[in-house]
């Protein structure tokens, strides 16, 4: 667990420990405003746990979420400024238990459009929660809260029978 001592990239030393089991990287300055690069984390094969909550990544979250590791139980990148729509790619993660992909420090307008702070801008997801999410059949915690998510809830999410939080 490094806090606060890493800015702008993922030192290249973590993708090349292949057998590392917990990447806790929260609270620290990484990503710039840019992408979230997941391709960074596959070849990680034993990583269990991806924590990169509180940073600086920005923009999309890339289709490549679906190429991490197999063994993934673990991701939260909450509170990072994502924008545009969370993808289908993410229900390939089928070991995930615990999914965190919250926002904080917004305030929501009555028509449900996020907006930001001054205190920490943030991105705001948009659109629907894809289907395939209901993949992800041992999910314990699914946190999806403070975006701008439309329509209604997949009926699909039912297949989460463990679904706690």
């Amino acid at each position: 667990n490094i806090l606060g001592l890493l800015s702008d990239s993922l030192p290249s030393q973590i993708s090349q420990a292949t057998s590392l089991v917990t990447v806790d990287l929260q609270n620290n300055f990484l990503g710039s405003q840019a992408p979230l690069p997941f391709e960074f984390f596959t070849s990680l094969e034993s990583l269990a746990t991806l924590n990169l909550r509180i940073n600086s990544f920005a923009g999309p979250i890339a289709t490549t979420i679906g190429q991490l590791p197999d063994s993934l139980a673990q991701l939260d990148i909450s509170a990072n400024a994502f924008t545009g729509f969370l993808p289908s790619e993410i229900g390939q993660l089928v070991a995930l238990t615990d999914l965190r992909i919250a926002r904080s420090d917004f305030q929501t307008e009555p028509n449900g459009a996020c907006q930001d702070t001054d205190v920490n801008p943030l991105g705001c997801l948009q659109g629907t929660i894809p289907t395939e999410l209901g993949k992800l059949v041992n999910m314990r915690t699914l946190w999806l809260f403070e975006h701008s998510f439309t329509g209604v809830l997949p009926t699909e999410l039912g297949n989460m029978v463990s679904l706690s939080e």
